[in-house]
């Protein structure tokens, strides 16, 4: 027994093994990819692939033509002549109209393209137009690929089969005749897509599925762009974009907010409706990236509103018994209610400096040590009497949450027993998942790589440094790339099973934003590169999710819309913490721009 840990130490030391550990993480990922690239392989054709190129002459004639029938109110006949010979080649021609307040109105052109044809298309969107010509928006869009048979009959099928808001189909029936569904119809009229293919398929209609190539027309400022799924084509990374991206979304936050300090927790910009519910952790995330964007612009609305938010809090939720104080959501309590309020109100020390809630931060504080184990684990609710509600179960985050609250308050006070603590759960953390030297388990922490990487600054132990490159190494293999898929609005984002969601790619580029700081900060200058091109791809997706006035044609009320962040590629629901994990990831973007 006593040449075991000699033994232990060779397997962690030998090179052979150094590998063999990186594969031993990489095997879960790499098994899920096998899993479904063997289950898509197994479908027939899945992709459409597009069998006509547009041009930009095309698309600029297109622009000339709609601009000069509908805002110069030109007749037809002196409208510029369809040149590019490839418009002349499709039979079909979408066109969909935005007016602000106003539910989209659809427009199908189903013959050869001709100018004539054009011509009573243009009539058409002209007479829904009305008076209102100058302000509206216009999407048309050109079929690009062959029309497929859909042929499968489960629901669940045709969502593997289906690229949402990115096809169009269409449907014939015996009874009904012929219907055109527009790609982004579904997601602009809030119904269910595949129910619709589905119902359509089980009664014996014919469904077709085809891509198109869409250009946008804004006739007021007469510019137009591409767009796929209502979103423009990815914006080139620049800091003064990213910073206008960062301010954009603290506004809508600062918008959205209760004279009393409460955020309204969701919005739907297709309906200009706010979704009932609500959760005090995000609430308070949510008021940590004000404090963050304070510190950013020192603009003292950002602050007035962080400290509504955390008032309203502390007067509603907050508990205090004896020296400890947490978040009291109903019954619960739990961990990471009181790791983000001490979060928040240590990023608003850090840049207010006035000492002002000191003495809660400390109870908060020693609310985190009541609940750590010896073992440098933490309880996830915290029993404060008989009748509390202690689920089993707890969340992933909330021990990295806790854990970067400690060495935040330790950055605040320099008392070291707010390290020790947060020393102690992190290397808890670093060896759960560990057996011989190999990390079975890698969980996408971005809160434990925040809470490492400040961890790292503050005593240089490498151990803190190589476990917060696991997780970044894991979460890169999880990344679309721009050689591993055609689709283009995916590129950056993180792996998801059905469509690429804003939140979880700004969460997880938040811990490496704090890794890429944490590299450049200790002067590892090569990997901190690394890093952040691997940051700035991320950020390159996160600004196409963002609502701004290019996009926001088909938002009810553009005005409540724009700076908010989507929930994914082909859901335009805004939540407060899409938000606030957005702008966050977007400041160390910045902050590496810069």
């Amino acid at each position: 027994m006593k040449q075991l840990p000699r033994f232990t130490e060779w397997l962690r030391n030998e090179r052979p093994l150094r590998y063999l550990r990186r594969a031993a993480y990489l095997a879960p990922p790499l098994a899920l990819v096998v899993s479904l690239l063997v289950f898509v392989s197994s479908l027939a054709d899945r992709r459409l692939e597009s069998t006509l190129v547009v041009g930009e002459e095309a698309e600029q004639w297109l622009a000339d033509y709609f601009f000069a029938a509908l805002v110069d109110e030109r007749p037809a006949a002196a409208a510029p002549q369809p040149q590019p010979q490839v418009l002349n080649e499709t039979d079909l021609l979408l066109a969909t109209l935005y007016l602000s307040g106003e539910k989209p109105r659809y427009y199908v052109h189903a013959e050869p393209l001709l100018k004539e044809a054009l011509g009573n298309l243009s009539d058409k969107i002209r007479s829904g137009l009305g008076s209102t010509a100058g302000s509206a928006f216009l999407k048309v869009e050109i079929r690009t690929s062959e029309l497929k048979r859909l042929t499968a009959e489960s629901k669940d099928l045709i969502q593997y089969l289906v690229d949402d808001a990115a096809e169009g189909f269409k449907i014939d029936s015996e009874s009904d005749g012929t219907r055109f569904v527009f790609p982004t119809e579904a997601m602009e009229n809030d119904w269910d897509l595949f129910k619709t293919l589905a119902s359509a398929r089980r009664s014996g209609a014919e469904v077709f599925r085809f891509l198109t190539h869409a250009v946008v027309l804004d006739l007021r400022r007469r510019t137009w762009m591409r767009a796929t799924r209502n979103q423009p084509e990815p914006e080139a990374v620049t800091s003064g974009r990213v910073k206008e991206a960062i301010i954009s979304g603290a506004d809508f936050l600062v918008r959205h907010q209760e004279k009393d300090g409460r955020y309204r927790y969701a919005y739907d910009p297709i309906g200009d409706k706010y979704p009932q519910g609500y959760n005090l952790l995000r609430h308070v995330g949510t008021s940590f990236s004000l404090y963050q964007i304070y510190g950013l612009t020192r603009d003292a609305k950002y602050l007035a509103a962080a400290d509504r938010a955390m008032a309203w809090l502390d007067e509603k939720h907050v508990k205090t018994d004896g020296e400890i104080s947490f978040v009291l959501e109903g019954w619960q309590a739990k961990l990471g209610g009181g790791g983000l309020a001490l979060l928040a109100l240590c990023e608003r020390e850090k840049w207010v400096k006035d000492g002002r809630d000191l003495e809660l931060m400390l109870r908060f504080g020693r609310f985190i040590e009541r609940v750590q184990k010896p073992n440098g684990d933490f309880q996830h609710y915290f029993r404060w009497s008989e009748q509390a509600d202690v689920p089993a179960r707890g969340s992933i985050y909330y021990p990295g949450e806790a854990t970067l609250a400690l060495i935040r308050l330790h950055r605040v006070t320099g008392e070291r027993r707010w390290l020790e603590s947060a020393s102690k759960a992190a290397d808890f953390m670093i060896g759960r998942w560990r057996f011989l030297g190999l990390n079975t388990y890698v969980p996408p922490d971005a809160w434990l790589m925040y809470a490492l990487s400040d961890i790292y600054e503050v005593t240089g132990k490498a151990r803190y440094l190589e476990y917060n490159r696991v997780i970044a190494e894991t979460m890169w293999n999880y990344r679309f790339r721009e050689k591993e898929n055609r689709a283009s609005a995916f590129v950056g984002s993180t792996w998801d099973p059905q469509f690429p969601r804003s939140t979880p790619t700004a969460a997880r580029s938040e811990g490496q934003g704090a890794l890429c700081r944490a590299l450049k900060k200790m002067e590892h200058e090569a990997e901190a590169s690394l890093c952040a091109k691997e940051l700035l791809a991320a950020t390159a997706f996160l600004l196409s999710q963002q609502i701004t006035e290019r996009n926001s044609f088909y938002a009810k009320a553009p005005e409540k819309a724009v700076g908010g962040f989507f929930s994914s590629i082909v859901d335009p629901e805004i939540r407060i913490d899409y938000v606030q994990h957005n702008i966050s990831a977007l400041l160390f973007a910045l902050d590496w721009l810069e």
